[in-house]
């Protein structure tokens, strides 16, 4: 199988039905889908000038890489990107494409939707220290599904399919360098949360403003609403 690269022509329809498209390769931090893109760094430095005056800088530059053959966005542990949205939470479904680069090992986040603190009810895509998985957390129970077998190395191009449905059910299937996907087991059902935390935010590489940061080289991410199939999935990321 070959992972499609991800692309986007806007149109009113794509606007309804595909609450987030965005792409590396426009090297934007700006979604394709509208949504203006905020990247935010804490990591800072202390530098001495000469008049030994200390001074504190920060970080706040992307990182755009094209060492591998996908154009990414090099994302360090304390690095977010953010994209605000009115998208009220229900049945959907999800891609992200990223180079393994120490998210996994380190069981950190590589997308949510959520708010900065975060509060639940929330959608999780992360690591568990050895293997991904995608957590929904309706504000009184949780549900997850885990991926099994062979996890990616470090450099390896991965891609992420998650699926939230209307029951409430959540399953995760990951493709290694191209490689037919694997499927993990399907969570149990869980009702939807009445009220999502607004403003309602999709994260890349957080769960929230700062939580369980990750290390990952990300190419695309794409939310599309309903139950679509990995065939329309890769059509719409084409």
């Amino acid at each position: 199988m070959t992972l499609p690269l991800i692309g986007f022509r806007r149109t009113t329809e794509r606007a309804v039905r595909h609450p987030l498209v965005w792409m590396a390769r426009e090297l934007s931090l700006d979604a394709q889908s509208g949504q203006a893109g905020t990247f935010t760094r804490a990591a800072t430095k202390t530098s001495t000038d000469s008049f030994a005056t200390s001074g504190t800088s920060n970080y706040a530059q992307p990182a755009w890489s094209g060492a591998s053959t996908l154009a990414s966005l090099d994302m360090g542990a304390t690095d977010v990107l953010k994209w605000v949205s009115p998208f009220a939470v229900q049945a959907c479904a999800g891609m992200i494409q990223f180079y393994e680069n120490g998210s996994l090992a380190g069981s950190k986040a590589i997308f949510a939707i959520t708010n900065d603190t975060p509060v639940a009810p929330l959608l999780l895509v992360y690591s568990s220290g050895t293997q991904y998985q995608i957590q929904h957390n309706n504000a009184i129970s949780t549900v997850t599904s885990t991926l099994s077998g062979t996890a990616p190395t470090s450099g390896q191009l991965v891609q992420l399919r998650w699926s939230l449905l209307s029951t409430g059910v959540v399953q995760i299937r990951q493709s290694i360098n191209g490689a037919a996907e694997t499927l993990a087991s399907a969570s149990g059902t869980l009702t939807l949360g009445a009220a999502w935390a607004s403003p309602t935010a999709f994260y890349l590489n957080s769960e929230g403003a700062s939580t369980i940061v990750g290390t990952s080289r990300f190419v695309g991410c794409a939310v599309m609403q309903g139950a679509p199939t990995q065939a329309q999935l890769q059509q719409v990321l084409a």
